[in-house]
Order: structure tokens, then sequence, then C-alpha cells
């Protein structure tokens, strides 16, 4: 069974002309059964998430995308159907993804080169790292032993301008804990609780 189409050119009547923007405008308005959105409806509609967009333009399924981009796939269909949004850094790596896909696919396949004393620091480090003056730090960089060259002015900016009151801000640490009579800043900071 076959069927044949034919195509019939229609002319456009000669009274129909381009209309202005007002004109576009009130016809809209008037169609009851298409009425221009106004801002409220515009930011109150649901959006189309640019990561299912960013997905379909480079034709992956979200498993694909997912295995390709390293996106675990739960948090990649949180972010598509709107149960979360990504994060900033992640908002950038989407962008990075956007624009040079085949870049970042390449860069997550090659493996990450170490020198190996940077792999010794990483398996071996299991005390406090020193700073430059040879002194321990906690994990937050912070000095666990002070010097006694150590200055009252610099310890202040550490423990408040109430640290040893009445004390000269060029006083080193090592004399404000002999006068005090301790031992060590610990003890120090302890009796004055």
């Amino acid at each position: 069974m076959s069927s044949t189409v034919k195509i019939q050119r229609v002319e456009t009547p000669a009274d129909v002309r381009p209309m202005s923007d007002d004109e576009v405008e009130k016809a809209a308005r008037d169609d009851a059964d298409n009425p221009p959105l106004s801002e409220e409806d515009l930011r109150v509609m649901p959006r189309v998430p640019r990561v299912k967009t960013l997905r379909r333009a480079l034709g992956l399924t979200q498993e694909e995308f997912s295995t390709r981009y390293l996106i675990p796939l739960g948090t990649l269909r949180d972010w598509e159907q709107c149960r979360s949004e990504p994060d900033q850094p992640t908002r950038a790596y989407l962008i990075a993804i956007a624009h040079d896909p085949k870049g970042v696919e390449t860069a997550l396949r090659k493996p990450i080169a170490l020198e190996p004393q940077e792999v010794k620091l990483v398996m071996t480090r299991k005390t406090p790292a020193k700073g430059l003056d040879g002194r321990a730090r906690d994990s937050n960089g912070e000095i666990r032993q002070k010097r006694s060259d150590t200055l009252v002015k610099t310890l202040r900016k550490t423990y408040g301008d109430g640290f040893a009151e009445g004390v000269r801000s060029d006083t080193k640490l090592g004399t404000l804990l002999e006068r005090e009579g301790f031992e060590s800043l610990d003890q120090y900071l302890k009796s004055k609780r």
C-alpha cells in the first residue's frame, strides 16, 4: 500500500503585513490559550538542569556520562531531577567538560605521576609537619611548641590582647616564663584560666 503526499504551495495574502513588537505583545496577551509568561511564571517554572542539557548535547546516557567523567550515578540523577544542585567546584568541573569534553576525559584517564619523594612523604607522614624554623605544627598549622625567643606581641596575635597583661610586647617568652616561674607556655596558659 503506497500513499502519495501532495505538497501545495500557499500564497501569503496581500493584506498580511509584519507586526510591530507592541502588536505582537498585544496579540499574545489576547490569546487565551497561550498567554505570555510573566516574570513570576518564569521564576517558578521548573528548568531543565544544565547538567542534563550538557549530557544530552554530548549524546551520552546517564550511565555513560557518569562513568566517563567519574561522577556517581546517583548524584548525577539527583542533579537532573532537581533534588540537589552541584556545588561551585563541581559547576566549574562541568564547565570544563562543556568546553573540552575530550580533554577532560583524556586527563581523567592519565595516571597521576608522583615523584618518589612525594610518594614517600605521603606514606610516612605521621608526625606533625615542621615549619621552616623547625618547630612542630599541628594540623591547622599552629606552632605547638613556642620557642623561648618568641615575642609576647606575636603570642598576643594567637592568644588575644589579654595575653600577659602588664608585660611589654617586646618581652621574650623565655623571660616571661622565667619571671612567672613556669617551664612551658602550656603551664603558663593553664595557670591563667
